[in-house]
C-alpha cells in the first residue's frame, strides 16, 4: 500500500522546473471554493481574481520580438544592397564569380526578410490571442462581480420584508 502511494506521489510530482507549468487562467476560478452567495468573501475572491487577471493582461507583450525585427530589417537591407550591387556588377561584368556571390547573398537576404516577418507575425498573433482570451475571462468575472453587487444581501432583504403578523380574528 505504501509503495502504491509513493508511486502515485512520484508520478504526480513534477520532475524539473520545466515540468511545473503555471496554472491555466480558468483553473484559478474553478479551484477556489465559492463562498455563500452575496457574502463579502465572494466579492473579495472575485476582486482578487480580477486583479490577478489585470496583472497578467498587462504583462503580455503583443509587440514583435526583437530578434524577428532585427532579422527582417537585416534581410531587407541585404536585399536592397544586393540589388544595387548586382546592377553595378552587371554593367561592368568582369567575371561571373561576383554575380554568383551576389545572387547567394540576395537569396539569404530574402530568407532573412521572410523569416523575420513570419516569426514576428506569429509571435505577435499568439500573444494577442492569449491576451484576448484573458480579457474575455476578465469581462466575465466583472459581470459576475457586478451581478453579485447588484443583488441585495440577506440582511437587506429581511429588513425590507414586512414584519410578520398573526391575525387572531377579523371583524
Amino acid at each position: 500500500m505504501l509503495g502504491l502511494v509513493l508511486q502515485v506521489a512520484l508520478c504526480a510530482a513534477p520532475s524539473s522546473a520545466h515540468d511545473a507549468a503555471p496554472p491555466e487562467p480558468g483553473l484559478l476560478a474553478q479551484a477556489t471554493a465559492p463562498a455563500p452567495e452575496g457574502s463579502p468573501a465572494t466579492e473579495a475572491v472575485l476582486e482578487v481574481q480580477l486583479a490577478a487577471l489585470n496583472r497578467r493582461i498587462l504583462a503580455i507583450d503583443v509587440h514583435w520580438p526583437t530578434g524577428a525585427l532585427i532579422a527582417a530589417y537585416t534581410g531587407g537591407l541585404v536585399v536592397y544592397a544586393t540589388l544595387i550591387t548586382t546592377f553595378a556588377v552587371l554593367t561592368r561584368l568582369s567575371s561571373p564569380a561576383p554575380l554568383a556571390v551576389l545572387i547567394s547573398l540576395g537569396v539569404a537576404g530574402v530568407g532573412l526578410l521572410v523569416g523575420g516577418l513570419v516569426a514576428g507575425a506569429n509571435a505577435a498573433a499568439s500573444a494577442k490571442a492569449d491576451r484576448d482570451a484573458l480579457i474575455l475571462e476578465r469581462d466575465q468575472l466583472k459581470r459576475e462581480l457586478d451581478e453579485l453587487r447588484a443583488r441585495p444581501g440577506l440582511v437587506e432583504w429581511l429588513r425590507s420584508a414586512p414584519a410578520p403578523t398573526l391575525t387572531l380574528a377579523r371583524f
